[in-house]
C-alpha cells in the first residue's frame, strides 16, 4: 500500500518553524486567554483595566451568591443535599479566585520565568543536534499538555451547558448551569430560571478561560524543569567530550573554569526555576487540592443518592483536573532525581581539585532539592493522589453507611 505524506510542506524556501517560535505561539495564546480576564500580566507596564475589574466582580459576586446559596438551602429549606451541590461547584469558583490573585500578586515573578523560557528556547536551539532534540522533546511534550487540557476543558465545560439544556428538552425539567441562586431571581420562575441560567453561563465562560490559562502556566511553568535539566545534561556532556580530548594530559584550572561556572550558573537557574513556581503557585496547589477532595466527596454523594443528574460530567472533570496536578509533583521529583544522577556520572574525576570542589558542591545541593507540595503538609505526587483518594473513599463509605442507618 501506498501512502501519501502530505503532513510537511517540502517547497523550496520553505522551513519549519524553530522551537523558539512554536514556544512563543503558544504563550502568545495563553496570553489570548489571560487578556479575556484583564490577566495579561506579561503585558509591559501592565496596569488593572476594565477587564481585570469586571472579573474580580464576577468573583466576588459567586462568592456572595454562593453564601446566600448555603443561606437558603440549610436555613430556610433545611436541605443539606442541596447544600452538598452547592460545595460540588464552589470548588472551581474558589480555585479561579486563588489563581486569579496569584498570578496578579505574582505578576513580576511570572514575567521572569517566561522570559526565561523564552531566552532558553531561543539561545539553545542553535548549540547543536543534543540541544535542539532536548527544546523539540520538551515542546512536544508541553504541546500534549495544552491539548489535553483544552479537550478536557472544553468538553466539561460545554457538557455543563448543554445538559440541561437537554434535560429541560427531553424531561421537562428545570437544571442549573451551576448551583448558586441570585438574590430576586427565583429559579421556579420562567424569567428566573433563563436569567439565572445566563448569569451561569457568563461565570461558566470566564472560568474557562481564566482556569484554563492559569493552569497552563503551571504546566509551562512546571514541565519545563526536565528540559532545564536536560539541557544542564548536554552541557556536562559538552565537558565530558573536551575532558577526553585532553587524552590523560593534566588538566589546569584555567582550561575548564569557564564550562564548569557557565554549568554551575546553569544549575541555578534550575533551582530558581523550580523556587519561582513554588512561591507562585503554592497556594493554588494547596487549594486545588482541598476543594478537589471536597468536591469529588460531595459530588460522588450526589450521585449515589440519585439527586444530581450532572453530576457525573462535573465529576469526570475534577477527577481529571486532580490527577494531572499531582502528576506535575511526581515530573519535578523525576527531574530531581535525574539532575543528581547526571552531575554523579559526568567525568568529574578528570576535573582539577578545585572544580571537583565546586561539582561537588553543586551535587550536594542537587540531592536537597526540594519538590512541589500541597502546603508544606504532604509531597504533590501520585502517590499523594492515591491517599487522598483513599480518604474521599473512607469518608463516603461512611456517609451513606449514616443514611443507611
Amino acid at each position: 500500500m501506498i501512502t501519501k505524506v502530505a503532513d510537511r510542506d517540502t517547497r523550496p524556501g520553505k522551513k519549519e518553524d524553530s522551537s523558539s517560535k512554536k514556544f512563543r505561539t503558544l504563550t502568545n495564546a495563553i496570553r489570548f486567554c489571560t487578556w479575556t480576564v484583564g490577566a495579561d500580566v506579561t503585558k509591559p507596564e501592565y496596569k488593572f483595566y476594565w477587564r481585570t475589574y469586571m472579573t474580580g466582580m464576577l468573583i466576588f459576586m459567586f462568592m456572595l451568591c454562593t453564601g446566600y446559596t448555603v443561606y437558603v438551602d440549610v436555613v430556610i429549606n433545611a436541605d443539606w443535599v442541596a447544600l452538598l451541590q452547592t460545595c460540588c461547584q464552589s470548588g472551581a469558583g474558589i480555585q479561579g479566585g486563588t489563581k486569579f490573585l496569584c498570578v496578579l500578586f505574582y505578576r513580576k515573578d511570572v514575567v521572569e520565568v517566561l522570559n526565561f523560557l523564552h531566552f532558553t528556547y531561543e539561545k539553545h536551539e542553535c548549540l547543536g543536534p543534543n540541544y535542539k532534540k532536548s527544546l523539540e522533546d520538551a515542546l512536544k511534550l508541553l504541546i500534549t499538555c495544552a491539548k489535553g487540557l483544552l479537550s478536557v476543558y472544553l468538553v466539561a465545560r460545554l457538557s455543563c451547558i448543554a445538559f440541561p439544556a437537554a434535560f429541560y428538552a427531553l424531561y421537562n425539567e428545570k437544571l442549573m448551569v451551576m448551583q448558586f441562586l441570585i438574590p430576586g431571581l427565583d429559579p421556579e420562575t420562567i424569567f428566573g430560571y433563563w436569567m439565572l441560567t445566563a448569569v451561569h453561563i457568563v461565570c461558566t465562560v470566564c472560568g474557562f478561560f481564566g482556569n484554563f490559562a492559569a493552569d497552563m502556566y503551571i504546566f509551562v511553568f512546571i514541565t519545563s524543569a526536565p528540559l532545564v535539566k536536560n539541557i544542564l545534561k548536554c552541557k556536562l556532556e559538552d565537558l565530558d567530550t573536551k575532558l577526553e580530548a585532553f587524552n590523560g594530559q593534566k588538566i589546569l584550572q584555567k582550561d575548564v573554569h569557564e564550562d564548569i561556572m557557565g554549568i554551575i550558573n546553569w544549575h541555578k537557574n534550575y533551582l530558581r526555576l523550580l523556587e519561582s513556581s513554588e512561591r507562585i503557585f503554592f497556594i493554588v496547589i494547596f487549594v486545588e487540592m482541598i476543594t478537589s477532595f471536597m468536591s469529588n466527596l460531595s459530588i460522588l454523594y450526589c450521585i449515589l443518592i440519585g439527586v444530581w443528574p450532572s453530576g457525573k460530567i462535573y465529576l469526570a472533570f475534577t477527577i481529571t483536573s486532580f490527577f494531572m496536578f499531582s502528576a506535575l509533583g511526581t515530573v519535578v521529583d523525576s527531574s530531581n532525581q535525574d539532575c543528581s544522577d547526571i552531575i554523579y556520572t559526568c567525568r568529574w574525576y578528570d576535573l582539577p581539585i578545585s572544580e571537583q570542589r565546586l561539582l561537588l558542591f553543586m551535587l550536594r545541593r542537587s540531592q536537597s532539592t526540594s519538590g512541589l507540595s500541597v502546603g508544606k503538609m504532604m509531597p504533590l505526587n501520585m502517590n499523594t493522589a492515591v491517599q487522598i483518594s483513599k480518604a474521599i473513599y473512607s469518608v463516603l463509605m461512611l456517609l451513606m453507611s449514616g443514611r443507611e442507618q
